[in-house]
């Protein structure tokens, strides 16, 4: 081989070296920018202020569920959210009905036999979920 070819080959291998050392660097430098700290220190942000937390209570006093009744109204008795929106579906009637305060009593009508009440309550506050409850009454006449 000529002098020429060896020298070029040299210088080839050379700069083949430093590229790879710069590209190795600039990797492992980004690399290093990217990672997470060893350290599992979190930040705790206390607020400042009053929290307002409110429970949600929606409850049915009156019917219990599977009761027989031998008229065809009931009274449905229980406690919800002031000023939450309550809709009953029953076989017979539907009813939207506004809590104006925490306790509410409704006057439904019962078909013969079986009667599948829903409850739907809706929160005021938009934050709150919405509550279902379902109620199985009996209708039976007396003989």
């Amino acid at each position: 081989m000529k002098k020429e070819t060896i020298f070029a080959i040299m210088l080839g291998i050379a700069f083949g070296v430093i590229v790879s050392f710069f590209m190795i660097s600039k990797t492992k430098d980004n690399q290093l920018g990217k990672s997470k700290p060893l350290t599992n220190e979190k930040k705790i942000i206390i607020p400042t202020g009053k929290i307002d937390i409110q429970t949600q209570t929606f409850k049915i006093l009156e019917p219990q569920d599977k009761q027989i009744f031998n008229s065809n109204t009931i009274s449905i008795k229980g406690e919800a959210e002031k000023d939450s929106l309550l809709i009953i579906q029953s076989p017979i009637k539907d009813l939207v009905y506004k809590v104006p305060t925490e306790k509410f009593v409704v006057e439904m009508p019962l078909a013969l036999g079986e009667n599948i009440i829903n409850l739907t309550l809706y929160p005021k506050n938009t934050q709150g979920r919405i509550q279902q409850k379902d109620l199985r009454i009996y209708y039976l006449e007396e003989q």
